[in-house]
């Protein structure tokens, strides 16, 4: 199953779980939103595409230039560069760590 129908199985599910509080709730599925974003704009990129080097020519000097990144193949637009991979890197270890502090409070209520 494709990470975006597990994320609307997991909302659906979770809807109506009753023994978690609203609040928990809220910022669980804020959280898949999330991920689920982060997925699609950055990992499946990253995991589905290979990296192209482009070559480009600046007119105030010149010279050549060239920049690595992985380029989508299904849009052309959508490029990430290793500098965007370091960053996005930092923030889903971030976002990792809050998701991880929220399924441990799901499951203190979800026992009591």
């Amino acid at each position: 199953m494709l990470f975006d129908k597990r994320a609307e199985l997991l909302r659906e599910l979770f809807d109506n779980c009753e023994r978690v509080s609203e609040a928990t709730k809220e910022r669980y599925l804020s959280q898949l939103k999330l991920a689920t974003n982060l997925a699609k704009s950055v990992r499946n990129v990253i995991a589905h595409n290979h990296i192209l080097l482009e070559l480009y020519k600046n007119p105030n000097d010149e010279e050549l230039y060239e920049k690595d990144y992985i380029f989508s193949s299904r849009n052309k637009n959508k490029k990430i560069s290793f500098e965007d991979m370091v960053v996005k890197s930092v923030e889903t270890e971030a976002f990792a760590m809050e998701l991880s502090e929220t399924y441990l409070q799901i499951l203190k209520e979800w026992r009591h």
